[in-house]
């Protein structure tokens, strides 16, 4: 059964998501063989947000994945397909 979860935990969760992402890059590697690839960096950044973005999509009531905070944002519906659409291109 979904929880209910309103626009502001939604801003929680998405929040706690960009700041392990952002704590997840601030560490230092143990020993770099050499500088990491643009892509491997993606992927890596991608993998310390994805079990976050996957929370807050299991979090969020199927209702509420239409709403728009403002007229210019766009729909956490619209913000999952984003990332989907961009799994697919990669």
């Amino acid at each position: 059964m979904r929880s209910r979860c309103s626009l502001p935990c939604l801003s929680a969760v998405l929040a706690v998501a960009l700041c392990s992402a952002a704590a997840c890059s601030a560490q230092a590697p143990a020993a770099p063989a050499g500088p990491p690839s643009i892509a491997a960096e993606v992927q890596r950044a991608y993998a310390a947000v994805k079990p976050n973005i996957l929370k807050s999509a299991d979090l969020m009531p199927a209702d509420q994945y239409g709403v728009k905070p403002t007229p210019e944002v766009r729909t956490y519906a619209r913000v999952l397909t984003h990332i989907t659409e961009a799994q697919f291109r990669a």
